[in-house]
């Protein structure tokens, strides 16, 4: 027989469960907090034993050295450029593969997509030096489109929006199809 509990002793227990939930999140959030507060500290302050928590004085100036003596703001267009870029085009390629793989029917569909569930297993440690022999075959080493190109093709991406396709009713499609929608459109 199965007991349920009654509503103290659940109330007791969301309490409880709260309560760790809160304690693991400090732990977890203490080192970057941590962190921070070393950014605010001279020297003297971050190598002092036993180490402080907070500041005795709050300094700005390791911000000012450290946009001084490296090109961040150019570190940061260029993660942007890369990150927007490459998650555009890799929306659109993984789309393009994932249409006819919910939607058609043709010969080895299965096996595609089978194949492309395969690739998921695959480390990406395991092709580091195969990709960067290529892109530095192909003379695309620090460039934008080097660093994009080995991520262009994602099969998670393909494999999600295969299964997001699969939700739409082929009465819609065919709705679409009566009306004069193309692929692309309806896509």
């Amino acid at each position: 027989m199965i007991k349920s509990f009654g509503l103290k002793t659940q109330k007791k227990m969301n309490n409880l469960l709260s309560v760790i939930c809160i304690l693991i999140g400090l732990v977890i959030i203490f080192p970057i907090i941590y962190c921070i507060m070393l950014s605010f500290m001279p020297e003297s302050e971050i190598i002092s034993y036993p180490p402080k928590f907070i500041p005795n004085k709050f300094i700005i100036s390791n911000y000012i050295t450290a946009l001084q003596q490296s090109p961040l703001t150019r570190f940061i267009i260029n993660s942007f450029v890369i990150a927007f870029v490459g998650s555009i085009i890799r929306l659109a390629i993984a789309s393009l593969a994932a249409y006819p793989l919910a939607l058609f029917n043709f010969k080895g569909k299965r096996f595609m997509f089978i194949f492309i569930l395969c690739t998921m297993m695959l480390p990406g440690d395991a092709m580091l030096i195969t990709n960067y022999l290529t892109i530095s075959n192909l003379g695309l080493v620090n460039t934008y489109p080097g660093v994009m190109l080995v991520y262009l093709l994602s099969a998670t991406y393909v494999f999600m929006l295969r299964q997001y396709f699969k939700t739409i009713s082929n009465s819609l499609k065919e709705a679409s199809e009566i009306d004069g929608c193309g692929n692309f459109l309806f896509l």
